[in-house]
């Protein structure tokens, strides 16, 4: 089945659920990094950095 771009509800969905959380667990596992080495801009800034760059990614492509 494919995605409708013209539904108000197009591109929200477990794809891109999975996406965002691939990107916490990535930005996690920098500043998991970056805090063993005790450098600034530890655990909890990555993520959330992170996670937000993948959000905005994911709203510009299917928000506008």
């Amino acid at each position: 089945m494919t995605a409708d771009l013209s539904s108000p509800f197009a591109g929200q969905g477990w794809t891109q659920i999975g996406e965002l959380l691939l990107a916490f667990v990535l930005a996690s596992s920098i500043g998991l990094e970056r805090q063993l080495r005790s450098k600034s801009a530890g655990l909890r800034t990555q993520a959330i950095v992170g996670t937000a760059a993948a959000l905005m990614i994911l709203m510009s492509k299917y928000g506008f």
